[in-house]
């Protein structure tokens, strides 16, 4: 968890901005379980460069 504040941190400081907490939909995690399963975790995705 210490690794995850100090990157936000990192990027806060380095951008000049601040970061706020979001929340993801049900709708936009859905859609993100389905890319890491149909896109992301195959092998011509993961080997196409």
């Amino acid at each position: 968890m210490m690794r995850v504040l100090r990157l936000k941190r990192g990027f806060e400081k380095g951008l000049n901005i601040e970061l706020e907490p979001y929340e993801l939909t049900d709708e936009e995690l859905a859609f993100v379980h389905h890319l890491a399963k149909t896109k992301y975790a195959s092998d011509d995705w993961n080997y196409k460069r």
